[in-house]
């Protein structure tokens, strides 16, 4: 599994490679090998997981923190893996035509790679941490993808938001997650079964069920948090038809399910997560009836069926849980394929306004048959798919009257909607901006075979998704069940009320105009999107407000907020605190000290009152000369042979460039000068003053003693210092160059632009 995900990010790596070389078409085809080899490797392992004994695959990676690429297939991460590796390969296929006219294809096949391999990672990871690297990735991915369309504003807005939103959603995920491992010690998913009781009484479990369903909620567009999925609108139709419909905005589904046997048992997690959904399903279907789009109606639609999925992990009852299993296959089925076919539309016509089309079946007949078995599947009418996970889903919600009357007013728009983005632009008298034709093969295969999958899994349930559901079921109760998939359950009153919802639907439909036209005020203020720009413009005032503020352009300004900062609120406790009775001035210093503190003093008021760059260069160097001369009478010659080779480094290098230095003039004020001189005093006599008092008092760490019993056996260093630099602190170090590393990359990237311009 692990050489799954790996697979696909250096397939990411290598497509601009390949993009070079070979044609769009050819480059896609090559690279759905990928996730079709991943979708055959997985169905191989699907007897195993299947039959109840989970496939493991542990590979160390921070062992000592517990953190390690820890891989768990069972019902659950095998619907998802094959969703995304299944419905990857055919974007794959529907990119390679679709981006024919595009630039920067190389790239774009490049993130799409990456995407899948994160998302993988996300499904089968079983440790928190990698979870949650995986699922910044994603976020990270997804934000590239969003907005592949650059020079236009909207596409890079929209990336933004969405960034920053499933972003800030992530961040709160990770404290969660920290929280959560304070209380249970792990970060390992399944140990979790044996902490569900400390989980439910522990006071910290409600912090971090709370900030773990933020992570969630803001990655599967959940209510406040909705608006920037039909934003992100803006990026390709493949991009919407993968991200937006079966697989990223799942990912917080997904962690719902996984984490619901372990947290369920705390009440808070139920019941937000239960009226988050149904306030996102009945508010996003809503909003789905003034779109005038095709693929706005199926973003704000994928925004109520993800409501759904989240209220029926929240009513975690056996019925329920059984129904998120059927509901989320053949939600990312027939809205994938949708995704697609209103992207085929638009390739053809150059519009995806319902209201400007007709009749394109008979120009597009491959495209209009997969979108009609996709529409029929998500109205939920016999014989689709759809069809099943309407009726369970009308099961689950019978026994509360909120829940029902809810449910049924979405699925009701979600008929309207089906029928406004699958049937109208099909069906009738023949309209369109232009004239029309079937798009190329590889932009109907992908909704083909997922409109046929859509009949086939409703005609043979059980043959096709039985056995995936009862272990998808085992997965989110923890509890086996030998429930048997079915079509058809006999006249009832979910039947009943089915058909009473398509009748309701179809009647939305015949009278869209009216609805449509219908004026209703626009009132920002109760816009989540509106705070969203309210905080976002503010963030900016503040940041160009403190830019001015505090960084002005004048260096010896910067010097003063700096030291004023970094000294004020330790002096306020030092004072305060009473550290100061700490001081102990100890022993007299020996002649040595007292000569070479003595020589300092007086170079350090030579070095002020000089008018020569020179001799303030050269007293520069006295003072650091001496500094080694102290490190050598302290016992410290490694350090004072450092300084000293530091100290003459800086005086030749300040030399070297003093000769391109205007000369030397007084330019700032008499009060200036006061104010530094005043600033400078207090710093050096407070900073004297706190290292005598820390001196002064015994430090007991168990670090210090650590470091001194380990650093020989456990790294094979006698110098402590380099020891804990190299060996136990070797993250910071990887860091630091790391940091190094990027920077010098960014000055090499200006370099070649100024060297370009400069042409």
């Amino acid at each position: 599994m692990l050489v799954s995900v790996l697979a696909g990010f250096a397939s990411g790596a290598l497509a601009p490679l390949i993009r070079k070389y070979f044609s769009v078409q050819v480059t896609g085809l090559i690279l759905a090998i990928i996730p079709a080899s991943i979708f055959i490797y997985l169905s191989s392992l699907a007897g195993t997981a299947l039959s109840g004994t989970p496939v493991i695959e542990k590979v160390n990676w921070v062992p000592a923190l517990g953190i390690n690429f820890e891989f768990y297939l069972d019902g659950l991460s095998l619907m998802m893996s094959m969703l995304i590796s299944g419905i990857g390969t055919l974007i794959f296929l529907y990119s390679s035509s679709y981006l024919a006219k595009y630039e920067d294809t190389g790239k774009f096949f490049a993130y799409l790679s990456m995407f899948m391999a994160a998302m993988l990672g996300v499904v089968l990871s079983s440790n928190l941490m990698t979870l949650f690297i995986f699922w910044e990735l994603t976020s990270l991915t997804s934000f590239l993808l969003i907005g592949f369309k650059h020079k236009y504003e909207k596409s890079r807005y929209s990336a933004l938001q969405a960034l920053l939103v499933t972003g800030t959603g992530g961040i709160a995920f990770l404290a969660g997650i920290l929280i959560l491992y304070s209380i249970t010690g792990t970060y390992s998913i399944p140990e979790l079964a044996g902490f569900k009781d400390v989980i439910a009484r522990d006071e910290l479990a409600i912090p971090a069920v709370i900030l773990i369903l933020l992570g969630a909620f803001t990655k599967s567009a959940q209510f406040p948090f909705h608006f920037w999925l039909p934003n992100a609108m803006e990026a390709p139709t493949p991009v919407s038809a993968y991200l937006h419909s079966a697989t990223m905005v799942k990912a917080g589904i997904f962690l719902m399910a996984r984490l619901n046997p372990y947290l369920s048992a705390n009440f808070v997690w139920s019941e937000v997560i239960t009226y988050t959904g149904l306030v996102t399903m009945i508010f996003a279907a809503l909003i789905s009836l003034k779109q005038n789009d095709l693929k706005k109606i199926l973003a704000y639609t994928t925004v109520s069926v993800l409501g759904i999925l989240t209220f029926l992990i929240g009513l975690n009852s056996d019925y329920s849980l059984k129904t998120l299993g059927v509901f989320l296959l053949a939600h990312s089925l027939y809205k994938a394929a949708l995704f697609l076919t209103s992207g085929s539309v638009d390739y053809a016509t150059g519009s995806r306004d319902p209201f400007k089309l007709g009749g394109l079946l008979k120009k597009m007949p491959a495209t209009g048959t997969a979108a009609l078995i996709s529409a029929v599947s998500m109205i939920g009418i016999l014989p689709a798919f759809g069809f099943i996970a309407k009726e369970m889903f009308y099961t689950s919600v019978t026994f509360n009257n909120l829940f029902m009357t809810t449910g049924f007013l979405t699925a009701v728009i979600l008929t309207y909607a089906a029928l406004m983005a699958g049937v109208k632009p099909f069906l009738g008298k023949f309209q369109s901006p232009k004239e029309t034709s079937e798009t190329p093969v590889l932009m109907w295969i992908g909704p083909g075979v997922l409109a046929t999958l859509s009949l086939l899994f409703g005609l043979f349930p059980e043959i096709f998704a039985g056995g995936l559901i009862r272990d998808n079921y085992k997965a989110l109760s923890g509890l086996s069940t030998s429930y048997i998939l079915k079509l058809w359950h006999g006249v009832n009153f979910e039947l009943i009320l089915s058909l009473i919802t398509i009748l309701c639907g179809i009647g939305l439909y015949l009278l869209r105009n009216k609805i449509f036209n219908m004026k209703i005020p626009d009132i920002k203020f109760i816009k989540p999107s509106f705070y969203y720009d309210v905080l976002f413009n503010g963030v900016l005032t503040v940041s160009k407000l403190q830019t001015k503020f505090l960084q002005n352009g004048s260096l010896r300004y910067y010097f003063v907020i700096i030291i004023l900062f970094s000294l004020g609120l330790p002096a306020f406790v030092f004072f305060t605190g009473e550290g100061y009775k700490n001081v102990y001035l100890g022993e007299i210093p020996g002649i040595y000290e007292i000569v070479l503190g003595i020589i300092v003093l007086i170079s350090v008021i030579v070095a002020v009152s000089a008018k020569s760059r020179f001799l303030v260069i050269a007293i520069l160097g006295v003072i650091g000369y001496m500094i080694s001369l102290l490190y050598i009478l302290l016992g410290a010659p490694d350090l004072a042979m450092t300084q000293f080779a530091v100290e003459t480094l800086t005086v030749v290098l300040f030399v070297l460039v003093i000769y391109k230095l205007p000369k030397f003039l007084t330019i700032s004020a008499v009060k200036h000068r006061i104010r530094d001189s005043l600033i400078a005093i207090s710093s050096g006599v407070f900073i004297t003053l706190l290292m005598i008092s820390v001196y002064s008092v015994e430090m007991k760490s168990e670090m210090k003693e650590y470091f001194g019993d380990n650093s020989y056996i456990l790294a094979n260093g006698r110098n402590i210092v380099n020891v804990i630099l190299v060996d136990f602190r070797a993250l910071d170090t990887l860091g630091e160059i790391t940091v190094l590393g990027i920077a010098a990359a960014g000055v090499f990237g200006l370099m070649k632009v100024l060297k370009k311009d400069s042409k």
